[in-house]
């Protein structure tokens, strides 16, 4: 929540520096714009701002395209005020005397894309689609499973209607002492699930954190992916991540679900390793 910690640090700070490197995103969704601080309301007491993002993550950039915002016209006049040539020196002296001229056009292109009403569109989209991807994995997959609450309101998460799950946020939100997550030591309303990251669990670890007697582990289900064209962001024991962008459509998402489903039979089948990872095989 971007307004907490205004109000918490603020009034020490000239500055606070938002390293919002995994998103960018969030003034376009309605149910993330508390963690903006773009999006914040700021008076003269209250910190500048700069926010740097990692455009090539999920938004319109090459790899390496990145950008740094500068919120501060409510402390304009004041002594700690930085001024565009001197925040743009410090700037260029830390930056390279031969720029790579395709990362900024990359901006330009961003910024145009999001420009007005459309970035709110391309994002309102996005959120969408990875709720139909939650909802084709909770239907048609067994082992793998989206990183969701089961239930909502006593109601199946998945039994929701597609536009009222993109715009509220209680439906990917960390509940204290909740059994489908299993997280400690934090406060109600803190932490939610980014809905435009589609965490996947295999399985082998229990609700409670214990281990199941049987487990996948995720980097099988990520080679296999690899070995069928789908790079997934990254993978951890039993969990694994897909970062979802305006480019993805319901085709793309059809055709994860019918490789995870695909690799589910593998497993049931108890199939041979060279059928299932044979680049893996062969270099072993």
């Amino acid at each position: 929540n971007a307004r907490y910690v205004m109000d918490k640090i603020g009034h020490l700070c000239d500055y606070i520096l938002f390293d919002s490197a995994w998103v960018g995103y969030e003034q376009f969704i309605p149910m993330m714009k508390d963690c903006s601080p773009l999006l914040l309301d700021l008076k003269p007491e209250d910190a500048g701002v700069i926010v740097t993002q990692s455009v090539h993550k999920q938004q319109a950039g090459f790899s390496q395209t990145s950008q740094i915002h500068k919120k501060d016209h409510h402390i304009k006049g004041q002594a700690r005020y930085c001024n565009h040539k001197r925040f743009n020196n410090a700037f260029m002296m830390h930056a390279s005397t031969s720029p790579f001229y395709a990362l900024f056009s990359a901006l330009d292109v961003n910024a145009k894309i999001h420009d007005g009403e459309a970035g709110l569109r391309l994002w309102r989209d996005a959120v969408k689609t990875g709720i139909e991807a939650r909802k084709e994995i909770l239907k048609s997959c067994e082992l793998i499973r989206p990183f969701i609450p089961d239930q909502v309101d006593g109601q199946p998460w998945g039994s929701y209607d597609t536009d009222l799950i993109a715009t509220n946020k209680k439906f990917f939100m960390f509940e204290p002492d909740a059994s489908w997550h299993k997280f400690e030591g934090y406060g109600e309303g803190q932490y939610f699930v980014d809905p435009c990251k589609l965490l996947l669990t295999t399985a082998g670890i229990a609700e409670d954190g214990s281990y199941a007697d049987f487990g996948i582990p995720a980097t099988l289900l990520a080679n296999f992916l690899r070995e069928n064209g789908i790079i997934p962001e990254k993978c951890d024991l039993n969990s694994i991540l897909f970062l979802l962008t305006p480019a993805e459509d319901m085709g793309k998402i059809r055709h994860l679900v019918a490789q995870i489903n695909r690799f589910e039979k593998f497993i049931r089948d108890d199939a041979p390793l060279n059928i299932v990872l044979p680049r893996v095989y062969e270099a072993n």
